[in-house]
């Protein structure tokens, strides 16, 4: 909030090494680039200047990528392929975006995946290709699900942006 505000290019910087860090405990972190492009570009609301915004945006940018690099790079020399921050992508995308889907969490798994964690005495190898085929066939089906039916796409799209952002809701049980 200090670096939307103040628009300082230290602030634009802690904000991208807190940003980064927080993507890489939990990657939904990454979905508060955009709020903070809004937010600075309507501090320069006053006064628009162009080259600001991309001077602190950017310095937002690049220290978030700065703090994800040396994980996208162990990806991409473990994987042989560009997968940024986590192989649970895919399977979350299919869990979002197939016909079962309510906008709620559930545990669904691509049709024709095994879920490397079950299986014992698998090789690091096979491991590797099973999480490959579950992170590829979640995208994949998952954007099969969206084609067919983007009406529903649209209604649990919209479901799920209320969802995250709505107020917290906790239930006390004083059972």
């Amino acid at each position: 909030f200090r670096a939307v505000q103040s628009l300082s290019l230290l602030d634009a910087g802690l904000a991208g090494i807190l940003l980064g860090l927080s993507a890489l405990t939990r990657e939904v972190a990454l979905y508060f680039i955009p709020v903070v492009a809004i937010g600075m570009w309507a501090s320069l609301a006053r006064a628009p200047k162009a080259l600001k915004f991309i001077k602190t945006f950017g310095c937002v940018l690049v220290f978030s990528c700065l703090m994800v690099f040396p994980w996208v790079l162990r990806n991409f020399l473990l994987f042989q392929r560009f997968i940024p921050i986590c192989t649970n992508g895919g399977l979350n995308f299919y869990m979002g975006n197939n016909p079962e889907a309510t906008g709620l969490y559930m545990d669904k798994r691509p049709p024709g995946t095994v879920n490397p964690k079950t299986i014992q005495g698998a090789s690091p190898k096979d491991y590797i290709s099973l999480e490959l085929d579950f992170y590829h066939k979640g995208y994949q089906e998952g954007w099969k699900f969206i084609k067919s039916n983007p009406f529903r796409f649209a209604q649990l799209f919209l479901k799920k942006i209320w969802l995250f952002w709505r107020p917290p809701y906790y239930q006390i049980d004083f059972k």
